[in-house]
């Protein structure tokens, strides 16, 4: 159900975007930069939809040629037995697929903790 209501939320923001705005938007290679066309471009995005897409990152396990993929708020989405497809991983799940050491991914944790708690 929440993936419908994500799918509806971009089906009617794309269809308000001028065909210039929709070219640009093709070109954008990772979430952060439509978020940053967004903004250039006047146009509010949903919080709801911000926060489905927004970050994400890769990690890889070392010694074990396994990658995982984590969404934005550093929780598990996936183990693949490659970069490409941890990558892959990510974007099936609108997430950013940024390489990321251990280190980062528990400040991404604890980050995403601070903010859910209001601290």
């Amino acid at each position: 159900m929440e993936n419908e209501k994500l799918s509806e939320m971009l089906k009617k923001l794309w269809g308000s975007l001028t065909e210039e705005q929709k070219e640009k938007a093709k070109a954008c290679k990772t979430t952060d930069e439509l978020v940053k066309l967004a903004a250039s471009e006047g146009i509010e995005l949903p919080d709801e939809l911000l926060d489905a897409v927004a970050g994400g990152v890769v990690v890889e396990i070392k010694g074990t040629g396994t990658w995982s993929a984590f969404d934005n708020k550093g929780d598990f989405i996936g183990n693949a037995g490659s970069l490409n497809g941890a990558k892959e991983l990510a974007r099936s799940r609108g997430a950013d697929t940024s390489l990321v050491d251990k280190a980062q991914l528990d400040r991404i944790r604890h980050e995403a903790s601070m903010k859910d708690s209001d601290c």
